[in-house]
């Protein structure tokens, strides 16, 4: 399950099968990929974790779910929030009959890496 905000939804992709979710769903399904997976998409445009990962996550919980990738930003501004919020999502998912591991990503939108090329022209 992928869960985050709108750049999990693919803002900024020229075309929705390129965001993350997508290629992660089709590289599993590469001839001879010794792993298979189906991809959740569960993108909330303009959202924090905080406020969403109970929300989202609960329809997943009496399923088989072996991870959850979680697409937002950690960040110093908002430390205190995002501590206490990650140690939250962390033993919901701890509760679960199955708990799934937590992998955590950050994914930029075009405008930020358009702003870092100009930045730091090659």
């Amino acid at each position: 399950v992928g869960l985050g905000p709108s750049t999990t939804k693919g803002l900024g992709c020229p075309k929705e099968s390129l965001r993350w979710t997508d290629s992660l769903q089709n590289l599993s399904s590469f001839k001879g990929s010794p792993l298979r997976l189906e991809v959740f998409n569960e993108n909330r445009p303009g959202t924090e974790l905080h406020t969403q990962w109970q929300t989202v996550l609960k329809n997943y919980e009496r399923q088989t779910v072996d991870i959850v990738v979680i697409d937002y930003s950690i960040t110093a501004e908002h430390f205190n929030t995002a501590k206490s919020t990650v140690g939250v999502v962390y033993s919901g998912l701890q509760s679960w009959r199955r708990p799934p591991a937590i992998l955590f990503i950050e994914t930029f939108s075009l405008a930020i890496m358009r702003l870092w090329m100009e930045a730091w022209p090659h």
